[in-house]
Formats: C-alpha cells, structure tokens, sequence
C-alpha cells in the first residue's frame, strides 16, 4: 500500500543523520536573497533590491509577501505589523526583535500595516539585518515599502529583463482573498500573467461563503470568474495549517463550505481548467509538513502524488533562520514573528521535517521555496543549513 511505503521512507529518513540540504528542486528565494555572507551586503526582505539580487545570483523566482494596507492596497510585506521590518516601530527607528526576546530592551506597541495608508508606508524605511542580528544601513540600498504596483513599476521601469525572462518566476503568497483578487487585478494590469503566480491558502485565502459552496468543478471555474482568475497561474498550497484532521485520521482541506479531500480539491482546480479556456491555469502545487502531525504529513505526500500523476510540477519550502545572535559562545538561532514584536527561537525541527520531506526520493520537487545566503562578492548563494548559519553569527 502506498501509506506503508510512506512511512517506510519517513521512518528510514529519521533514523539517518539529518541532512543539511535538500538534493533536488530549483530554488525559489524566499522573501527575495537579502542576506550576505557580508554584513554590509545585507540589503531588505522583499524589496526591489532584494528581487534584483535573487535574479543576478541565478534564483529560479522569488517568493513575495503581501499584506493590506489602511485602504486596502496591497504592500510587500511579510509581518502585519510594521515594528521589526521598517523605522516606524515605536523605538525610533532602533527596536530589535532579538534585544526584545533577549531582555536588552522591552516591546513597543505594535504598529499594524492596517493603521496608515500607502502614502504613510511608501516613506517608510525597511530595516536590514545583518551578522549576529544587528540593524545595517547601506546608503547605496535603501529601500521603503512598495505596493505591490509601485514594485512592478520598477521592475518594469528598471529591469526589464526580469520581467521578460522565461526562467525566472515572482511568486506572491497570499493568505487573504481580498489580497488574493487584489493581485489577479494588478497581474493583469502589467500583463504579466506568465511571469507572476498566485500561491494561495485554502482556508486563508478563498471565501467560505455559501455563493462558493463547493458544487464540483464549475465551483473552482466560477469561483475564478468572480475573483479575476481567470488565465492566472494559481499554486494551491497545501500544509498542516490548511489541513482538518476527521475521525478517518486522513487529512481534508476546508474549502467552499465544504471539507474535501486533498485529491478532489486539487481536482477541482484542474477539471475547471480542462472544462474552460477561460479558468485559471494550475501548473504548480505547493506541499509542506509539520514537525509532529503524521497525519498532516501524509496530506502533503498526497498532493505531491496527484500532482505527479496529473502533470503538474511540485513545490515545497524549507525555512532557515531570519537571524542569529552570539549567546554564551554559542550562535543562538532566531525567527521573526509577524504579529508580535519579540522574534522567537528558530524551530529546528519544523526544518529537519521540511528537509526529509523534500529530499524523500518520492518527492523530490520542482521548486524549493527556501531562505537564502547571498555572496556578492562571489556571485553566488548558499542555501543549505550549515553554510547558512556560519554566516549569521
């Protein structure tokens, strides 16, 4: 049985010596590449630079957060609030989520993105972090928040060529469904359909209302009608957060009023394209594991397996580290958090799990959305974990 084979596998897998890297799938810089083995490399997470950055070091695409703003336009941003990435942070420009997690200093009020407008944001400074998590400033790099427009304005204006290559991809995350038709709108606006995808959460990121209530495939097909879909490259993502458990112990995704299993939701996307040439196209699917929720786990092989047996191609993410600190002679590993102000301790075993999964010989994916490690002055990145956090600290 296919479940046993699973298991076989995973079992295999951590037994062995934990590797610190996958073995297959183009890479996809997550955020865009804004670390560098030089401190004073260190440029902005999903800023213009940080795009420019992951397309000259040879990326196969970027991923790209996206969140509102006070009147609903769309920022290039991962938190919801604004202290740990930008100078607006209640600290004068100077709060450090890791000084705060540490006890250097305390937590300001939150600043949500949702408080200002885009006027407010667009002159806003972003932050860079460099070695042993301190804020950098590189004059020649500054970078302020972009709307999503403004940031394809410039890419269109200043590099063209990334917008015109057919190897180089900007995936946009998205966990809302304003946000989600909010950037089918600007896609089509640029024309840049091939170039853009839409990766989107089932349970974030579509209406669960009873207009959608899932009616086989024509609900995939209207659903993208109604949204600006329609001719968009969509990655539906699947993972432990998307994911309800049921008494079977199998996994189903909550969507359209409706818990579905991981084959008939995925089928639902790609029987509307089939049925219509006016549906959204879906090309890729996006998988990822927990640390500890087997059953989560076996849904994201699921995926990975209908999208191998449907011609689709794969996607998953491997995290490293936002930053590290020198603590008692050790390089303590940190995540930032998007909705509270103290970072948090880098889980290492969500990233041990990310990487059995995707080096198991079954899945191998296309595409690794993964944090990466720039080297400027050699024209080149690191990505695996090791190389990664020798050069945090």
């Amino acid at each position: 049985m296919i479940w046993k084979r699973i298991a076989g596998a995973m079992l295999a897998a951590f037994m062995a010596v934990v590797p610190a890297t996958a073995n297959a799938g183009d890479v996809i810089a997550h955020r865009g590449v804004f670390h560098d083995v030089t401190s004073s490399q260190n440029i902005a997470e999903n800023s213009y630079y940080a795009v420019v950055r992951a397309f000259d070091l040879g990326m196969r695409g970027v991923e790209l957060d996206l969140r509102l703003d006070g009147q609903n336009d769309l920022l290039v941003v991962h938190d919801f609030i604004s202290n740990r990435a930008t100078l607006s942070d209640n600290a004068n420009g100077l709060l450090n989520p890791i000084d705060v997690k540490l006890g250097f200093e305390s937590a300001p009020a939150p600043i949500h993105y949702a408080a200002h407008d885009g006027t407010y944001w667009g002159n806003t400074v972003l932050k860079a972090y460099g070695r042993n998590g301190f804020i950098v400033r590189n004059s020649t790099t500054t970078a302020h928040i972009q709307s999503l427009t403004s940031l394809l304005n410039n890419i269109r204006a200043l590099r063209p060529d990334i917008l015109r290559s057919t190897n180089f991809m900007i995936v946009l995350d998205v966990q809302d469904p304003l946000i989600l038709r909010l950037a089918a709108d600007a896609v089509k606006k640029f024309g840049v359909q091939n170039q853009v995808y839409l990766k989107f959460f089932a349970a974030k990121a579509l209406y669960n209302t009873a207009t959608y209530r899932y009616n086989g495939s024509d609900t995939c097909y209207i659903y993208a009608k109604n949204n600006n879909l329609s001719g968009l490259n969509v990655i539906p993502q699947i993972n432990d957060g998307e994911l309800d458990i049921v008494e079977n112990n199998d996994a189903g995704i909550h969507a359209f009023q409706t818990t579905l299993g991981i084959d008939q939701y995925l089928q639902c996307w790609a029987d509307a394209q089939a049925q219509h040439a006016d549906a959204a196209r879906m090309p890729i699917v996006s998988a990822s594991v927990p640390a500890d929720n087997w059953n989560a786990t076996k849904g994201a092989f699921r995926a990975i397996y209908w999208a191998q047996s449907h011609g689709r191609k794969t996607m998953t993410i491997i995290p490293n580290p936002d930053a590290g600190r020198m603590v008692n002679g050790q390089c303590r590993l940190f995540t930032f958090q998007s909705t509270v102000v103290p970072a948090t301790d880098f889980n290492d075993a969500a990233r041990r799990a990310k990487t059995f999964f995707a080096n198991d010989t079954s899945v191998r994916p296309d595409f690794i959305v993964w944090d990466v490690m720039g080297d400027v002055g050699k024209h080149t990145y690191y990505t695996d974990f090791n190389t990664f956090i020798a050069n945090l600290c």
